[in-house]
């Protein structure tokens, strides 16, 4: 597919959308993962990032919320391109808040209470 430019529309920086650079170096995403807590160790290999930010996050909820937070990043993306809505740290926040709550609904209990009790005392 060829377009007109390539560059990422969250950021200013006036780089390379990458999926790399979308959802880790983008500002917009680190600000994203800073309000849930979660940081990365960017000068690893891409699968010891996740390693690493897994085993710091320390809880095994770890691949629900980061599948949320890249969803939200995602559709913050989508929807500058698409729908010509800028991208806001307070919705995303919304965002991800009734993503997790959908979560919540459908998953088993074993994972739908620490869910729960994380998204109360994190949002």
């Amino acid at each position: 597919m060829f377009l007109d430019d390539y560059n990422c529309v969250l950021c200013v920086n006036c780089s390379e959308e990458t999926n790399h650079h979308l959802f880790f170096v983008c500002p917009f995403s680190i600000a994203c993962w800073n309000l849930i807590g979660v940081h990365w160790d960017l000068s690893l290999p891409p699968l010891d990032m996740l390693i690493h930010a897994r085993l710091s996050f320390g809880s095994h909820i770890f691949r629900e919320i980061f599948i949320i937070a890249c969803w939200n990043i995602w559709k913050s993306r989508n929807g500058i391109i698409f729908d010509n809505i800028p991208a806001s740290l307070v919705a995303w926040k919304e965002a991800f808040k009734a993503d997790l709550s959908l979560v919540c609904i459908k998953a088993k209990r074993k994972i739908s209470d620490p869910l729960t009790y994380w998204g109360e005392s994190l949002l």
